[in-house]
């Protein structure tokens, strides 16, 4: 029987380099191909795996759920976090999304601090909480990109928020790589870090999509007086 050490390491081993997150305009690796290499690993830690991943799917977005909804999730997801890098990943990125959540209740003109318990998560709440309209929300010494994020955000630049974010969260990823090679926390770094790939590369592509029809429909509209003309002379005939 195969030991878990051994299945990290035949695991890691076995996908291919990520490359830079901007950088990298196909994913190396289909989903399906790394759900296919993410069998070996023991059903224990296939749960686990999927239950660290669910939390940080919903922490990526957090327009798209309750602050009461996250702090359901963590709890479900807390046992799993078995090793102290699993919590400091989690509560990391928990941390930043409750940074990010303040100021986006700025920019929508609260002036006062959210009085649910649950809208926030980790050390830095109260702090927030008593620096609520401050620009840097008491907090800007730590977690020092929130000057840039505001700026993105007050202009409404969508584009350079998501590259922002998705930097930081790839960043705090690596740091903690260099330390896991072969074990359950770099399945997980590695699991996360293609998740952002691949995030990027469908942004990038819906992007450009999106500029695609843009051009199309601003041709139409310039050719569209013509097609009206045509249409008049044919009614007209």
């Amino acid at each position: 029987m195969m030991s878990n050490p051994d299945r990290y390491v035949m695991l890691i081993s076995s996908m291919p380099y990520l490359g830079r997150l901007f950088d990298t305009r196909e994913l190396p690796l289909s989903w399906t191909s790394l759900n296919k290499r993410l069998t070996i690993l023991e059903a224990e830690d296939a749960k686990r795996l999927h239950r660290i991943e669910s939390l940080f799917e919903w922490a990526n977005e957090p327009e798209k759920q309750t602050d009461l909804d996250v702090q359901h999730r963590y709890k479900k997801v807390e046992p799993a976090l078995t090793t102290e890098t699993l919590r400091k990943m989690v509560h990391q990125r928990l941390e930043m999304r409750t940074v990010l959540v303040a100021l986006r209740r700025q920019m929508r003109g609260e002036r006062l601090p959210p009085t649910d318990p649950s809208w926030g998560f980790g050390r830095w709440v109260g702090e927030i909480q008593r620096n609520w309209n401050a620009p840097g929300l008491g907090v800007d010494r730590v977690f020092t990109w929130i000057p840039k994020a505001r700026k993105l955000l007050e202009n409404k630049q969508t584009l350079e928020m998501e590259r922002l974010v998705l930097s930081l969260v790839w960043t705090q990823l690596g740091q903690y790589a260099e330390w896991h090679q072969f074990d359950f926390e770099a399945v997980v770094i590695y699991v996360q870090r293609w998740k952002l790939v691949r995030w990027w590369s469908h942004y990038e592509k819906k992007q450009a999509g999106e500029k695609f029809n843009a051009l199309v429909d601003h041709a139409l509209g310039q050719s569209s007086g013509l097609f009206r003309e045509d249409d008049s002379h044919e009614r007209t005939a």
